[in-house]
C-alpha cells in the first residue's frame, strides 16, 4: 500500500521548484511533469498536469513556479522544448485557489533552462527571465486582469529575440530598473514602464585597467540590487594576478592566489556616475558610511 500523501504521488520527478504562498497558509510544487498545490498538512487542493510528451525530452530545462504578490495567482515557466512537448516553452497564469489556467503565452526562445522571477513593486507586474546558457537570457512580462493575461517580450514587445539583458532589480518606486547586457560588459539603468534606456555605462567605466593593476579579465556577474531609489550596488568577477596591494586598493575579495576575485561598486542612477568601490552590504572600504542619495 502507498501511503505518500496524494500529491507526493504525482511527482513522479524529483521537484524542480516551489514556492510558499505570501500568506504561508499553501505551496506549490513543479516537478518536471505538474504543479501542485498543498495545504499546510500536505493535503493536495490540486493538480495542474502538464500532459504528455510526444517529442523527444532532451532533459533540458527545470519547470519553475512562483506567487503573486497578493497570493491570488501561481506563475509557472514550462520548458516544453527541452522535455519534448513543443516547439515553444510555455508560460502560465493560474488562479491560486483552484489552479484553472487563466492565461498562457507561447515563449519564444532557443531552448530554456528554468525561469527567474522578479516582481514590479506595483503588486501587479511580473517579470520573468528565461536562461538559454550560451543562447542568452529573455525578458518577459506578464499582468493578470480582468480575468486575463496580458504578456510581452520586454523591452521591446515587437522584438523576442533579443536575448541580451538580466534585470537585477527595481527601484523601490518602481520606476528605475537596473539591467545588465548578457556579455557582462555594459550596465543599463531603463525607466520603467516606458523602457526607455536612462544610462548605459560600459565597464571600462568602473576603472579596471589591466595593465596597471593587475586585472586579467573582468566582467559584471548577473547581480546587483537597489540600495534605495538613487544608489545601485553592481558586482564583478573575474581573474588576477597575484597583487595584493590592488586587491586591497579596489576592495576586492579575493578567492584564491592569483585566481579569481569577486568587487562591489555604487553607482548613482540619477546622474550615471559611478560612485566606487564598496562592500556586498553597500558599504565604503575600510569602515566609510554607506553611500546615500544627495540632498
Amino acid at each position: 500500500m502507498n501511503d505518500a500523501p496524494e500529491w507526493k504521488r504525482h511527482l513522479d520527478s524529483t521537484i524542480q521548484s516551489w514556492e510558499a504562498a505570501p500568506s504561508g497558509e499553501f505551496a506549490v510544487f513543479a516537478s518536471r511533469d505538474a504543479l501542485t498545490c498543498v495545504d499546510r498538512v500536505g493535503n493536495e487542493l490540486w493538480h495542474f498536469d502538464f500532459g504528455p510528451r510526444p517529442g523527444t525530452d532532451h532533459g533540458i530545462g527545470r519547470a519553475s513556479c512562483t506567487y503573486s504578490k497578493d497570493g491570488s495567482v501561481v506563475w509557472l515557466y514550462r520548458p516544453d522544448i527541452g522535455r519534448g512537448r513543443g516547439d515553444t516553452d510555455r508560460w502560465f497564469a493560474l488562479d491560486a485557489s483552484h489552479g484553472a489556467v487563466i492565461g498562457e503565452a507561447p515563449l519564444v526562445v532557443p531552448c530554456g533552462l528554468g525561469g527567474w522571477y522578479l516582481p514590479h513593486p506595483d503588486g501587479r507586474t511580473m517579470f520573468m527571465e528565461v536562461g538559454c546558457g550560451q543562447d542568452g537570457a529573455y525578458l518577459f512580462s506578464g499582468t493578470v486582469a480582468d480575468g486575463g493575461l496580458t504578456w510581452a517580450p520586454w523591452p521591446e514587445p515587437d522584438h523576442p529575440d533579443l536575448g541580451d539583458r538580466s534585470l537585477l532589480d527595481f527601484t523601490p518606486d518602481g520606476t528605475g530598473m537596473l539591467v545588465i547586457d548578457f556579455d557582462g560588459d555594459h550596465v543599463m539603468i531603463y525607466d520603467y514602464p516606458s523602457a526607455a534606456v536612462r544610462f548605459t555605462i560600459p565597464l571600462e567605466a568602473f576603472g579596471f585597467d589591466g595593465e596597471e593593476a593587475g586585472v586579467e579579465s573582468v566582467s559584471l556577474f548577473p547581480a546587483g540590487r537597489f540600495l534605495d531609489d538613487r544608489i545601485a550596488l553592481v558586482r564583478f568577477q573575474g581573474e588576477t594576478t597575484t597583487d595584493a596591494d590592488y586587491l586591497v586598493d579596489r576592495s576586492l575579495v579575493s578567492i584564491g592566489p592569483g585566481t579569481d576575485f569577486i568587487a562591489y561598486q555604487a553607482i548613482d542612477i540619477q546622474t550615471g556616475a559611478v560612485l566606487g568601490p564598496c562592500t556586498p552590504d553597500g558599504d565604503r572600504p575600510e569602515g566609510q558610511p554607506r553611500y546615500l542619495p544627495h540632498p
